[in-house]
């Protein structure tokens, strides 16, 4: 299979990383390319940087913008778009040269409308931890990829490692609104529009970890809606399919973490309002949509939220944070 593959790299203040990135993209062994870079409105050298890529290799065209945001970005360069593919890379991010050649021949292979493949974690003290890995291949229905989606199975939401037909995505964009899973909602809208898919776990992506401790309490609220928004619209528009189980098992679990939330900052929403979010949540409990653990946190959410708030902090610092997907 042949056809021109367009990679869109949205791009702020990403001096640090920006030349590594491209050139990782520059240098795949499938060399049918455009590289769409939006440079969303840096105020560092990033502009500079592309330019001088640009004069080199023909295939990249770079467009500013004033700095909006990293989903307006990605869907402005979907305006640019020429190829017959689709896929997009993150300007800190790298892939390994034979990406696009790997995500190509399983298009070609099995005949999907969507190839995609799994990554490496990469943190800032050099080590490097893959996911699968292993030459597992996965074909699946539409419904079976969605299911995946849904429930985390399988592979992750993002947008990064995947490889689309350009068909597919017509004029669906990213909800510029949202700023968390708003990846996993595009994703959603696209694969209903896939009739095949097929995913290999080989990690081809390098996604690079950074620090980020600081979290404020308003930017953990507003992801908490998002999060919720995100698991309510899947949920909806999963009515009546295979995988309305785990479209409601997702919305059950990001309600929870806005109940404990609400219960831990006291005060956001009315004393009415938590009641009756708690009564929701008790719904899905009674309903067996909750593990052993997210029983306890309710109880504690419930009733002493200082006491899970405390716990949480010394646990955070130990645990080892374990967010891939399930393989």
């Amino acid at each position: 299979m042949t056809g021109l593959i367009s990679v869109i790299v949205p791009a702020y203040n990403a001096e640090k990383t920006i030349e590594k990135c491209i050139n990782s993209i520059s240098c795949q062994s499938y060399e049918n390319l455009e590289i769409i870079v939006i440079n969303d409105g840096s105020k560092d050298t990033t502009e500079e940087i592309v330019s001088k890529l640009a004069e080199i290799d023909k295939r990249i065209k770079l467009i500013t913008i004033p700095n909006v945001g990293v989903s307006h970005a990605r869907n402005t360069g979907l305006e640019y778009v020429t190829g017959d593919f689709v896929t997009f890379v993150d300007a800190d991010d790298t892939i390994e040269s034979g990406m696009y050649e790997h995500l190509i021949e399983l298009l070609r292979r099995y005949d999907a409308d969507i190839s995609h493949c799994s990554y490496s974690t990469i943190f800032p003290d050099g080590r490097v931890v893959p996911v699968g890995n292993v030459g597992k291949v996965i074909v699946q229905s539409k419904d079976e990829a969605l299911d995946s989606l849904i429930s985390g199975r399988y592979f992750a939401g993002g947008l990064c490692n995947k490889l689309y037909k350009s068909v597919l995505i017509k004029d669906i964009r990213l909800n510029e609104k949202i700023k968390i899973n708003e990846d996993v909602l595009m994703n959603f809208e696209i694969f209903r529009n896939a009739d095949k898919s097929v995913y290999s776990d080989k990690a081809l992506y390098n996604y690079f970890q950074y620090d980020t401790s600081a979290t404020h309490t308003a930017n953990h609220l507003n992801s908490m809606k998002d999060s919720v928004f995100v698991s309510e619209t899947i949920y909806n528009k999963s009515m009546g399919t295979s995988y309305e189980s785990s479209a409601k098992k997702r919305m059950a679990f990001s309600k929870l973490g806005q109940f404990g939330t609400y219960s831990i900052h006291k005060g956001i929403i009315s004393k009415e309002e938590l009641n009756a979010l708690k009564t929701e949540v008790k719904g899905y409990l009674s309903e067996g949509l909750y593990r052993r653990n997210d029983k306890i946190k309710f109880m504690m959410y419930s009733y002493c939220p200082w006491l899970y708030k405390a716990g949480y902090r010394i646990f955070d610092k130990i645990r080892v944070k374990k967010l891939d997907p399930v393989q």
